[in-house]
């Protein structure tokens, strides 16, 4: 146990006695050494600290690689910023030691994955809209010929406007509590109404962003031709509204998460009539033999962009999968003592090394801390970690670990915590990440089942 010599200063007016000042000199000099003494036998590694009784003590051998082989493993759940539902898996494990920087050192790999799409999306969906939604009489619905949901709910209403729908909304989707998107066509009643594009735009946004408020997704198909040769409902100033509504309901929607547009104006447009403002002839509609509807499909149109819809569904599908995917692999290379010599992620794909010797202590207890050196990597970024050995109840400690990622500039980039929980045979029975990105602040959090 540290001792303590006690340094009695000088009383006012009082002479000091003869080599008094080596005497206190050399008291003082003790009192710090035992103070030192103190703090190394209290402290960990890389800086660590523990108020007095911290209790139970939990080995970190299982960070440190003093095992080796599979050391955890467990399916994940959790969300996104996106309060999207994520699953993956962890597995923590430790190979055979091999030479790294001419030092023996054990590789300790960390492998995650998660995946916050749906590569379902679109399963149960609502199809709702105007008349080109709904077969009726002479003409045929779009609705009847989509196929890549495994349900398709009709749910559309002949001679609707986008504002009819703003009012309906809610009412639609509290009677399809398991429909995960909706699929609408509207507009063109809009127009022959004379309506603004303006006000045509607010309530398609008002449409849109209360479908993915409610973690659903949208397909939003673009008006579509209705010129007509007698010039019953087709005017250039509609023309300038549909126009204006198609071009800016795209550009908007490419920036909502949830929300897609289908484009398939051009492609049904008649290559022989002016400026692309009919629609082909067999995609019209037949009021009565030679007479053409030109407001509705035919069921060769109707079909066209059925299969228009399920290829952009198929993308869509794909694309969550793959955008919203996550993988990383860390190794990090230790030596016998379990000092970290140098640390790889295959994603960025970047080597990192501390810039001083440094590790996990080999055992903690319950209210410890402490940091790790500065990583630098060779992608210019720098890595700063802490760890804190908090109390999780049943005889376990959660240790967490919270790393701080920087650019060249100093900005941050990332921010992430990570907990095992351990018990106290320094066997790993839970773990859990929370990440957030920047820029953008996309935040995940996964957590072991």
């Amino acid at each position: 146990m540290p001792f303590f010599l006690l340094y009695r200063p000088g009383v006012p007016g009082e002479k000091a006695p003869e080599g008094s000042k080596e005497l206190y000199s050399l008291r003082l000099f003790v009192v710090l050494a035992a103070a030192l003494l103190t703090l190394s036998a209290c402290g960990g590694g890389g800086g660590s600290s523990a108020p007095a009784g911290s209790g139970r003590v939990f080995s970190l051998g299982s960070l440190k690689g003093a095992e080796t082989g599979l050391l955890f493993s467990s399916t994940l759940a959790g969300e996104d910023s996106s309060g999207r539902s994520c699953v993956g898996s962890i597995a923590l494990d430790a190979g055979s030691p091999a030479e790294v920087q001419g030092v023996l050192a054990t590789p300790v790999t960390a492998a995650l994955s998660a995946n916050c799409g749906r590569p379902d999306a679109f399963s149960e969906t609502i199809a709702a809209g105007d008349s080109l939604m709904t077969s009726v009489t002479y003409f045929f619905g779009i609705q009847d010929y989509i196929t890549a949901p495994d349900l398709v709910l009709k749910e559309s209403i002949p001679g609707t406007r986008l504002n009819d729908w703003t009012t309906m909304l809610d009412t639609l989707l509290a009677e399809h509590p398991n429909a995960d998107s909706l699929i609408m066509a509207l507009g063109t009643n809009d127009l022959t109404r004379d309506r603004t594009a303006a006000e045509m735009i607010a309530d398609a946004k008002t449409i849109v962003t209360g479908v993915v408020a409610g973690n659903r997704d949208i397909l939003l198909i673009d008006i579509l031709q209705h010129a007509d040769d007698a010039g019953r409902s087709w005017t250039p100033p509609r023309q300038a509204v549909l126009e204006e509504y198609n071009t800016a309901m795209k550009s908007w929607i490419s920036g909502v998460d949830g929300a897609y547009w289908l484009d398939v104006y051009a492609s049904i447009a008649d290559p022989d009539r002016p400026a692309g403002i009919y629609k082909r002839p067999e995609f019209n509609a037949l009021a009565a033999p030679g007479l053409f509807d030109f407001r509705h499909l035919s069921a060769a149109g109707a079909q066209f962009i059925g299969r228009a819809i399920d290829a952009r569904i198929a993308s869509v599908r794909s694309n969550q999968a793959e955008q919203n995917t996550v993988t990383t692999l860390t190794r990090r290379y230790v030596d016998p003592d379990g000092v970290l010599i140098t640390q790889t992620d295959d994603a960025p794909g970047s080597t990192c090394t501390p810039v001083t010797p440094d590790g996990f202590p080999a055992a903690v207890s319950v209210g410890e801390s402490g940091s790790l050196a500065t990583l630098l990597c060779d992608d210019n970024t720098t890595i700063e970690t802490i760890w804190v050995a908090e109390d999780a109840g049943n005889d376990e400690m959660n240790f967490v670990i919270r790393r701080v990622t920087r650019d060249a500039l100093n900005t941050l980039t990332e921010s992430s915590e990570y907990v095992y929980s351990i018990a106290t045979n320094g066997e790993i029975t839970g773990f859990s990440k929370a990440s957030t990105q920047e820029p953008g602040g996309y935040t995940l959090s996964l957590a072991s089942n």
